[in-house]
Order: structure tokens, then sequence, then C-alpha cells
């Protein structure tokens, strides 16, 4: 109704009536009116995502989307550098390396990515207790979030960014291996078991078949220093 009343205003102006002030500036208000209303429910969801970190869009509504637009969806990140200093760093060093990685990516020189927890390993979460590029525990990341799969077969989503960031730890981190919080399945496969354990059970037997295909994917990404399949993340 407001962009309505702003068009009327222009078309009779245009065809040379003579439109009171008094009318403009009413429909002046009611424009302002909307426009702050419009501007202060942005700033909110700001505020909320500064403070509790982007979780994305709930699994319930990226389980309705095509896949094409899953998949684009998935890919819509912040910034991977920044995000991956905070996240190895918080792998191999709990807090300290995560603000040191954090530090060393720019991410704390006014950067757009809300300040990182910093939160260690565990033997009980391993590599889902570390952190995710937007600054959550992937176990935070990834909880309530819907295990999807692509038209490619790859689970995709916040589960497949999880999959495919413990594949860049493992890449960049070979000594993982003698890291016990990671034992004995390994980062990739503390992702997997998660998420087959957060999925129906009538579809782990797909969704370990779609991780094992996106785990072969980093790998063969890595060793041939392509971007990684749903993170788009380069070594």
């Amino acid at each position: 109704a407001t962009c309505l009343a702003q068009w009327l205003v222009c078309i009779l102006q245009c065809a040379g009536v003579d439109v009171p002030d008094e009318i403009e500036n009413c429909v002046d208000c009611l424009s302002q009116t909307v426009n702050g209303c419009m501007l202060a429910q942005q700033q909110v969801e700001i505020d909320y995502v500064q403070k509790n970190g982007y979780g994305g869009p709930p699994g319930h509504i990226m389980g309705m989307l095509p896949p094409g637009q899953q998949q684009m969806m998935a890919m819509g990140k912040p910034s991977p550098g920044v995000g991956m200093g905070a996240a190895v760093g918080g792998m191999v060093g709990g807090a300290a390396g995560a603000a040191a990685g954090y530090g060393m990516m720019g991410g704390g020189h006014g950067g757009h990515m809300p300040a990182p927890q910093m939160m260690g390993t565990s033997r009980v979460g391993g590599f889902m207790n570390t952190l995710a590029p937007n600054g959550m525990a992937w176990s935070q990341y990834c909880n309530g979030q819907q295990v999807m799969l692509d038209s490619q077969g790859f689970v995709v989503g916040a589960w497949g960014e999880c999959l495919a960031y413990s594949k860049v730890l493992e890449a960049q981190s070979p000594d993982w291996v003698n890291n016990p919080d990671f034992q004995p399945d390994g980062p990739a496969g503390q992702v997997m078991n998660a998420m087959t354990a957060a999925c129906p059970g009538h579809m782990r037997g797909q969704v370990q078949q779609a991780a094992e295909r996106l785990e072969q994917a980093c790998d063969q990404a890595a060793n041939m220093g392509q971007p990684f399949p749903v993170i788009n993340y380069r070594l």
C-alpha cells in the first residue's frame, strides 16, 4: 500500500496534477515508518547472528528446495580463509590455537566474522567439538539440521560442510593420527558416526554411502589441488 501511494503521487504529478504538499508529506511519513520498521527488524536479526553465530537455514526448509538450490545455499558461507584460520587453530591447539588462527587470518581486525567460541577438543566429541567457520562448535552448528543429499549423491548442508572441513583438517594436519582426541575413527569418521546417528534409521545406509562418496571426493580434491566439494575450499 505504501508503494502504491508513492506511485499514485508520482503519476499524478507527471500528469500535471498539483498534489497538495500535505498529501505528499503524509505519504513520505508512511514510507519512512515502514522503512524504519524494516530496518529495526533487520538490526535485531543482525545482532542475533553476531551474538549466536549463523546456523544456516532450518533443515526442514532446505529439504524442500531443489537439489541445485540446496547446493548453492550450502556453499553460501563466510569467507573460508577467516573461518578456517579459527577452525583449524581450534582443532590442533584448543582455545589458544583457535585464537591464534583467527588472529593470523585477520578475523580479529574488523572482519565480518563473529568472534569464535574458544573450545578445544575432547575424546567425547572429537572433531564435533572443534570450531566451524562461523565460530560455533560443529556439534552445535549441526544440531537439529537435517542430513541432505544433492543430485551428485553428496551430503550437503551443515553436515556436508562438517565432513568436508574434517577432511581439510586431515589434509592440513597429518599429525592428527597422534592426537588421542581423534581416535579411533579419525576426524571424518567421527563426523560420519555423528551424522548417521542423527538421521532416521531407514536413511542410515544411504547417508553412509553419500558420506563416503563425499569423503572420497575430498581426498581426490586434496591430491589434485582442487577446491573441496560442498565448501569450495582449496588447500
